[in-house]
């Protein structure tokens, strides 16, 4: 192997620059960009006895072309999909990659593990883990967090923020929720994880207040319509309508609505900003906007995903005052089903491309990618400091 890849939680470019230039030399390190927000970083040094050099490019889920996004996708899934023998050190894993916010590629003109103290090492600055081999994660000692066959080697892993302490899975209404929904995908032919533990239980969630879940509703409305229309000035005239600021936006989408450089008449238009509509759709329906949600599908199994619904909401509501009156929060229980359905529904997915097939009972994944970040943003407080 002469790659491997380091993710975070920590964006500290500067830690990993000072860490390699205090062990290989100032000498030995080029840097594209500043220390603290370099593009490529490049040591070159003699590895047994030959010129040798490793490249660390970063990636981050600000990027345009969704590449750190889909790498930690894929991990998940992984990872969720295994028998572990160790199911603590399982479910702390798998938190910490929600959570992850930074990945660090590393390419070598040699095996990788010739650069073993460099990727540790930036691993360490960083108190990231190391995905190696192609088939398991280590922490910044090198040593197995959990590999494709269930296996650990540590026997704690360090998380951040506020884990939770009881597993849903021994929670009866969690399992229960699981139960309802698991029976409901099998009918539908669409392949169930049995390692997938249920989403959030009722005593460990505290949802924001319903003006805060509006306004997460309002903003993606405005995202969804420039993607949609491609007009700036629509986005512009919707968010005067709707009291939605800039503040409101994730830096993501405050660079799209307001780019720091004229848009490119040739560039590729970001049409699959057009779906956080999805999103919107959630949180209204969480928010009791919406009777239901809709089987998400691209045809059959009830029809096409029927959008057309919500644009109509919004173009009849007029103002947020008008929304804002009727908004008060469903029963939790009703939006913990969702939740887990919505889980399970984009395991399914993932797994469908993973295998390279197309997703089963027709589901659109484009639609459940949007609702699992809303509801993961609902539900869980971390998620609201993080890029959306």
């Amino acid at each position: 192997m002469k790659t491997c890849t380091i993710f975070s939680e920590n964006q500290d470019l500067r830690a990993v620059y000072e860490r390699l230039q205090e062990r290989f030399g100032e000498n030995a390190i080029e840097l594209k960009g500043e220390p603290d927000k370099w593009t490529e970083l490049t040591v070159k040094a003699r590895r047994f006895l030959r010129k040798s050099q490793v490249t660390l490019t970063p990636l981050s889920l600000e990027r345009a072309d969704g590449a750190l996004e889909e790498r930690i996708l894929q991990m998940r899934h992984v990872f969720s999909s295994i028998p572990a023998e160790n199911e603590p050190i399982r479910r702390k894993l798998i938190y910490t990659i929600d959570r992850l916010q930074l990945g660090i590629e590393a390419v070598s003109d040699r095996a990788i593990r010739d650069w073993e103290e460099a990727i540790f090492g930036a691993a360490k600055a960083l108190e990231g883990l190391v995905f190696w081999d192609g088939n398991q994660l280590l922490n910044e000692k090198g040593h197995v967090i959990l590999d494709f066959k269930g296996r650990t080697r540590v026997e704690d892993l360090k998380v951040n923020g506020d884990f939770p302490e009881h597993s849903p899975a021994d929670d009866p209404a969690a399992q229960a929720r699981q139960i309802r929904n698991e029976a409901f995908l099998k009918e539908l032919d669409i392949p169930v994880n049995p390692y997938l533990p249920p989403e959030s239980t009722a005593d460990s969630v505290r949802l924001p207040a319903s003006e805060v879940v509006l306004d997460r509703a309002l903003a993606a409305y405005v995202v969804a319509a420039l993607g949609r229309t491609q007009k700036d000035d629509l986005a512009a005239r919707l968010m005067r309508q709707f009291g939605v600021q800039r503040d409101m936006l994730s830096s993501t989408e405050a660079e799209f609505v307001f780019p720091p450089e004229p848009r490119d008449p040739q560039a590729e238009w970001p049409w699959f900003l057009a779906f956080r509509i999805a999103k919107a759709e959630a949180l209204l329906w969480a928010l009791n906007c919406f009777a239901e949600l809709p089987y998400p599908g691209q045809d059959g199994s009830g029809g096409p995903y029927d959008d057309e619904r919500v644009w109509k909401f919004f173009a009849e509501a007029v103002t947020r005052a008008k929304i804002g009156a009727r908004a008060q929060f469903r029963p939790l229980e009703e939006i913990l089903e969702q939740a887990d359905l919505t889980l399970r529904l984009e395991w399914a997915c993932t797994d469908a491309y993973v295998q390279k097939t197309a997703p089963p009972a027709n589901l659109d994944p484009r639609v459940i990618y949007e609702r699992r970040q809303a509801f993961q943003w609902l539900l869980r407080p971390e998620e609201r400091h993080r890029v959306v």
